[in-house]
């Protein structure tokens, strides 16, 4: 988040909150910093909205827009770039996966990639909401689209995928490289990315 703040206020990047940060808070946002706690200015949605980083509603748990909102983020983090057929691929592996939620399947530790800084944060709600306004520059209601359209599809038999330019499929320890090499002759590459169903993933 202060990265985020920070680009935005044109301050040379170093991720800490420090006084150069704090005096060009105080003056974009015309605060007193004599007014403030210990001078600090908190950060939190009122000045974020101020700064322009805060435009995103999220929907309320446990509806099906909340669903449709997680799963567009989770393809715009995988693969923004990615055409039609591939992004289905993606949202096929996430259907088999769930155990009823798709969203527990792709929020669920160490399975979808683009979700463990999220895991890892303090304020995940403040967290998803910084997320999809930063998304909504990269193709997040397109994303939001295309996810609710393939709700009406039957899914397709993946319940893994990888890319190959990053994982050394061959020779890597790495679950995700042994469950390949195991189902090698049912693969089949779609885009940048190789799918393949695992009988043994639970």
């Amino acid at each position: 988040i202060i990265k985020r703040i920070q680009k935005k206020l044109g301050i040379k990047i170093d991720g800490y909150y420090g006084p150069t940060m704090l005096e060009t808070l105080s003056t974009t946002l015309d605060i007193d910093l004599c007014d403030q706690k210990d001078n600090v200015i908190p950060i939190g949605p009122n000045a974020l909205t101020k700064l322009g980083l805060f435009d995103t509603t999220i929907p309320k748990e446990n509806t099906k827009e909340y669903v449709n909102y997680i799963l567009a983020s989770t393809l715009v983090g995988e693969c923004n770039r990615c055409d039609e057929d591939e992004l289905f691929a993606i949202y096929s592996t996430i259907k088999h996966r769930s155990k009823g939620s798709m969203v527990d399947a792709v929020l669920k530790a160490k399975q979808y990639s683009t979700w463990n800084r999220y895991n890892n944060s303090d304020d995940k709600k403040l967290f998803l909401q910084l997320r999809i306004a930063d998304q909504k520059r990269k193709g997040f209601d397109e994303m939001l689209s295309l996810v609710k359209g393939f709700k009406d599809k039957s899914p397709l038999k993946y319940n893994h995928y990888v890319n190959p330019t990053i994982v050394d499929l061959e020779t890597s320890n790495r679950s995700i490289a042994k469950s390949y090499r195991e189902n090698k002759e049912s693969s089949k590459q779609i885009g940048k990315h190789l799918f393949w169903w695992d009988k043994k993933h639970k």
